[in-house]
């Protein structure tokens, strides 16, 4: 075990500021998922909008604060790009579905945006580098995003520039994102096989009940999996606080022999 897994160790995980942090995820959740839900459940039951105008109004919340971030704080909201991009498709499946009257692209488009998921989290872990721009993990820019502020012995020090600290001196902090990723990646491939599989196998009304009841299932499992994984890496974290501790004690012990 190296003497950085033993630093990033009492580091990785805490926050400066826990409560500002948890208050932003659950606006950008509210802003991002909540918010365009209930705007898709109450234009599609109570007016007569077709499904491309309910989609358009829906995705306007996200627009909205991702041009925030981009244009006040000079950064792409990840919360706010993935249902932009969804929204966006969705628009071009019912455009196709009507056009050729085949009303399973509908339930297609869903399994090509997580096919697509999928694919970005495989291909970021890939170490690209073009120049200055090093690529990371998905799973790390979402946590850079998410007001997650790492300790710092300098508080001066800019935040783009902590992350990166940590991310080049700091086995256990890479691992975790490359894990993460890894699990999410791979998950969201395997259920946009099997919702295809369910499509062209199924009715219409059948492949809509059972791919979605598959796909929460394996969404279920994969947040289940991702919270096994971090307590695991909390437990590792702890043990190598313990060791570094016990290290430390003895090393003072031989000093004063």
């Amino acid at each position: 075990m190296s003497q950085k897994d033993n630093d990033v160790s009492s580091r990785f995980g805490t926050k400066s500021t826990p409560h500002k942090s948890k208050v932003g995820i659950i606006i950008k959740a509210v802003i991002n998922i909540i918010i365009p839900t209930l705007l898709v459940y109450f234009l599609t039951r109570h007016t007569s909008l077709t499904q491309i105008e309910v989609l358009v109004i829906a995705g306007i919340p996200s627009i909205i604060f991702t041009a925030y971030n981009l244009i006040f704080h000079r950064r792409a909201d990840s919360f706010g790009i993935i249902p932009i991009f969804g929204f966006i498709f969705g628009i071009i499946s019912e455009i196709i579905a009507i056009y050729t009257n085949d009303y399973k692209l509908l339930l297609l488009k869903k399994a090509v945006i997580t096919c697509a998921f999928g694919l970005i989290l495989i291909i970021s872990l890939i170490p690209i580098k073009i120049r200055s721009f090093e690529l990371r993990p998905i799973f790390f820019y979402i946590a850079k995003s998410s007001d997650h502020e790492l300790k710092s012995e300098n508080k001066d020090e800019p935040i783009p520039e902590r992350w990166e600290r940590y991310w080049k001196s700091y086995p256990l902090f890479r691992q975790t994102f490359i894990v993460l990723t890894a699990i999410w990646g791979t998950g969201l491939l395997i259920e946009a096989i099997v919702r295809v599989i369910i499509i062209f196998n199924t009715s219409f009304n059948e492949a809509k009940i059972i791919s979605d009841a598959a796909t929460y299932s394996l969404l279920g499992c994969l947040v289940l999996i991702s919270i096994i994984y971090l307590k695991h890496v909390r437990m590792r974290a702890k043990k190598l606080i313990e060791e570094r501790k016990k290290a430390a004690a003895a090393d003072a012990t031989n000093s004063a022999v």
